[in-house]
C-alpha cells in the first residue's frame, strides 16, 4: 500500500466509514442483536415493562422522564465539546501546562483555578457521557448528536477562519523570531 494513502484524509475516512457500516450489517445478519438486545429494544409506556429504558438499572417509565434524560444527555455532550473548544482549542491551552503558560505571560486572562474547575467538571461530564452512550440507542443518539452539533457550531463560531489565519501568522512570526540570530539588544525576546 503506498505511503500517501495514510495521508489521504478522504481515503482513510472512507475506509473507516465502510468498516463501521460492515460491522452494523454483520451484527444484524449474523446475530440477533437488534431484535434481542435491550439496548436497541426500547419502548416507553409500552405493554412490555422489560422494554422500558434504564439508567444504571433503574427503569424510566414515563415519556416526561425519558425526554428529560434525552435533553440532558444532548446538552451534556454539547456543552462538553463547546467548552473544550472555547477553553482549550481556541486559545491553545492545555490543562496540564496552563500554570506554566500563565506564569510566562502568554495567557493572563485565565486564572489557574479555571483549569481545576474545568477538570472537575470534565470528570462529571465524562461519567454522564458514558451513561448516555451505554444506556440505550436513544440516549446514545442524543449524546452523539449533542457532541456532533456542539463540535460543528463551536468550531464555526468560536474558531473562525480569521482566528485560525491569525494564529498561523503568529506561529510563523514566533518561529521566525526564535530562529533569527540576535542582531541587537532590541531584538532579544524576553
Amino acid at each position: 500500500m503506498p505511503h500517501y494513502f495514510y495521508e489521504n484524509k478522504w481515503g482513510v475516512l472512507g475506509v473507516g466509514t465502510v468498516l463501521y457500516l460492515f460491522m452494523f450489517v454483520y451484527m444484524g445478519v449474523d446475530t440477533n442483536i437488534y431484535n434481542e438486545s435491550a439496548f436497541f429494544n426500547v419502548e416507553v409506556n409500552g405493554n412490555d415493562p422489560l422494554k422500558n429504558p434504564q439508567v444504571l438499572g433503574v427503569p424510566i417509565t414515563t415519556t416526561g422522564q425519558f425526554m428529560i434524560f434525552m435533553v440532558f444527555f444532548f446538552l451534556n455532550a454539547f456543552f462538553g465539546v463547546w467548552l473544550r473548544v472555547l477553553i482549550i482549542d481556541r486559545y491553545g491551552l492545555l490543562i496540564n501546562d496552563s500554570d506554566k503558560k500563565v506564569k510566562e505571560g502568554i495567557v493572563t486572562q485565565y486564572p489557574p483555578h479555571l483549569f481545576w474547575s474545568y477538570n472537575l467538571w470534565t470528570s462529571a461530564r465524562f461519567f454522564f457521557n458514558l451513561l448516555g452512550v451505554l444506556s440505550n440507542v436513544f440516549f446514545f443518539v442524543s449524546t452523539v448528536a449533542g457532541a456532533f452539533l456542539g463540535n460543528i457550531l463551536a468550531r464555526r463560531y468560536l474558531i473562525g477562519l480569521d482566528d485560525l489565519e491569525h494564529e498561523k501568522q503568529n506561529l510563523v512570526a514566533a518561529t521566525y523570531n526564535e530562529l533569527r540570530p540576535l542582531t541587537s539588544i532590541g531584538s532579544y525576546k524576553r
